[in-house]
């Protein structure tokens, strides 16, 4: 982790279109930390990306001098100009924890910062009194699968072991995908960090695309690197979903033949725009019947990101037009996804 690395994270940041970058686990092992920080955060604003800034708890969670440490830390993110902190590795649900978490809170909103919380507990509420609070983890995410990757190279092993329920050190099943948007997102935002093509587990490239629009978060951490989303041909048909993605939805409907842990399948609305997404739980083939006069417009034009049934890392694009009172068929192949963008054909 170099700054001039990270100034290319923030050049494929403004060439995706996404509004933030963090910069993680490391940087306060810079020379000069606080002034790289501080220049990092200049060219950022250039390119219309603002920066996040990752910090262990550990060091501002001691309330001596009524949270001093928290409350500088703070002010020098807001002097570096900064918009937001990532907080890590609270890793309780004690009292004094949940102080904790709100005292962040209440300083940060009072410096203008955003918060997002890792190595913590789901959320109860703490939005409602703190919209600073963009997201939170409390989920079992996507780093799960690098995770599961490490542990399988340190045991020098070439086959993925039968997934255990709760088990440690195993990729994401298709099955907790298609739970969660029931599950863990009812509770509020979860930053379960979507988009893993390059560690997918078991599930299909268009399964990953679909969690993007799936879990509820205003902000989304992708977990796939930006330059591979950005230079991988095969990754290019997806890109235009990437890009665009809402993070904040206008209406949200839960189609027909949901089931928890089997079927998660959502139409989203933002502004005229209809996205639809869905996941495949399981390891067999789906047919899903859709009808679409939910839109309120007789035809549509649909873009389309589908399965391949020959290949699981590959998409098949699609755009066609059709009547909304015509049945909508989609294929989901197992451990698959599907994701369609719908506009109004008469627009």
């Amino acid at each position: 982790m170099q700054p001039e690395a990270e100034k290319h994270m923030i050049d494929a940041a403004a060439a995706l279109n996404f509004e933030f970058t963090t910069l993680d686990e490391g940087w306060e092992a810079w020379t000069n930390a606080w002034s790289v920080l501080s220049d990092l955060c200049d060219y950022a604003h250039s390119r219309n990306v603002r920066v996040f800034v990752w910090k262990h708890s550990k060091a501002l969670s001691q309330p001596d001098h009524d949270f001093a440490a928290l409350r500088g830390f703070l002010d020098q993110v807001k002097k570096a100009g900064a918009a937001g902190v990532k907080i890590d590795f609270m890793n309780s649900e004690s009292y004094d924890t949940i102080l904790f978490d709100e005292r962040v809170l209440l300083e940060a909103a009072q410096r203008q910062l955003l918060v997002n919380f890792h190595g913590c507990q789901k959320p109860s509420g703490e939005a409602r009194t703190y919209p600073n609070e963009i997201t939170r983890e409390g989920v079992r995410g996507l780093e799960l699968n690098r995770i599961a990757e490490q542990a399988r190279r340190r045991r020098d092993a070439t086959e993925t072991p039968p997934y255990v329920p709760g088990g440690e050190n195993q990729d994401l099943p298709a099955s907790h995908n298609a739970a969660l948007p029931f599950t863990r997102c009812i509770a509020g935002h979860a930053d379960y960090t979507p988009l893993a093509f390059s560690r997918p587990g078991t599930t299909t490239w268009t399964h990953q695309l679909a969690m993007a629009y799936l879990i509820t978060s205003p902000l989304l951490v992708m977990a796939e690197h930006p330059q591979r989303l950005l230079e991988d041909p095969e990754l290019a048909p997806a890109l235009p979903f990437v890009c665009e993605v809402p993070v904040c939805w206008d209406e949200t409907r839960v189609l027909e033949g949901s089931r928890i842990g089997e079927l998660a399948a959502f139409a989203r609305r933002k502004g005229n725009t209809w996205f639809i997404a869905m996941v495949n739980g399981t390891d067999g083939l789906k047919l899903v019947s859709l009808d679409l006069t939910f839109t309120g417009w007789r035809d549509l034009v649909i873009t389309e990101l589908a399965d391949r049934a020959d290949a699981p890392a590959a998409f098949a694009p699609n755009a066609r037009t059709t009547a909304a009172h015509v049945p909508f068929i989609v294929t989901l192949q197992a451990c698959g996804g599907y994701v369609a963008k719908v506009v109004n054909a008469e627009r």
